[in-house]
């Protein structure tokens, strides 16, 4: 992929969570369940994780493209926080519904797994 299709991917994957964040907070109370909760850290997991692999390949084109708007804005960085930020909120509503939560208690867990890689 080109440097202008990767940014662009990047800022598809942030209008994306941006979504998920803001369905999350207009979800009615009798639709946040564990399972809503352990979908929405999912889904948030899997654009975490591609928005780093993006930026890794992004990394190459820094010298070159150090004055992009991408890069100067710090995107990666504050997408990123804004989504471990989210992760996190988001497993404590879901303890705070349902403390036996299985499905976010394997989130933490393979969570650390990852961190720990």
């Amino acid at each position: 992929m080109s440097f202008e299709q990767l940014v662009s991917s990047q800022y598809a994957l942030g209008k994306e969570i941006g979504q998920i964040i803001e369905n999350c907070k207009k979800a009615p109370k009798d639709r946040r369940t564990s399972q809503f909760y352990s979908g929405k850290i999912k889904r948030l997991q899997e654009l975490g994780d591609e928005l780093y692999k993006n930026n890794e390949k992004l990394e190459a084109y820094k010298l070159t493209h150090i004055d992009d708007s991408y890069f100067a804005d710090a995107y990666f960085a504050e997408t990123n926080k804004t989504v471990m930020e989210y992760i996190k909120k988001l497993e404590t509503q879901a303890l705070e519904v349902d403390p036996n939560s299985q499905s976010v208690k394997s989130t933490k867990n393979s969570e650390k797994a990852e961190f720990n890689k």
